[in-house]
């Protein structure tokens, strides 16, 4: 599906897959589409009822993977089970927030330079 390709251009903004099984209809992706218009920093959407997928833009710095999917679970749908499905959930939400940490540290001056003044 190469016409519903999903960018992000903020420096922050990434781009996830979730798989909700119980999303199988329009209707459904719908709903999925109002739970996420109602969650800060989601930048955009692309469903593939097929796979019954989401992929979606959002801001690291305003949300993360953890809040999006209790927002669809809340909904109605809930994220993939299974061992793997955890694993990659745990992974992508350490991302995210590391990604919100590394966007609150201020640059500083270049390491490889030594301070001017009294040398």
């Amino acid at each position: 599906m190469k016409n519903n390709v999903l960018k992000c251009h903020g420096p922050w903004e990434v781009s996830r897959r979730f798989v909700f099984p119980a999303m199988s209809s329009a209707g459904d992706s719908e709903s999925v589409r109002q739970a996420m218009d109602r969650l800060a920093g989601v930048r955009g959407a692309v469903f593939n009822l097929d796979w019954r997928t989401v992929t979606i833009c959002y801001d690291t710095t305003e949300t993360d993977y953890a809040a999006i999917l209790e927002v669809a679970d809340q909904a109605g749908y809930p994220p993939a089970a299974g061992r793997m499905a955890k694993i990659k959930r745990n992974w992508l939400q350490n991302m995210d927030l590391t990604s919100r940490e590394n966007a609150g540290i201020k640059v500083s001056a270049c390491c490889n330079k030594p301070p001017q003044g009294n040398g």
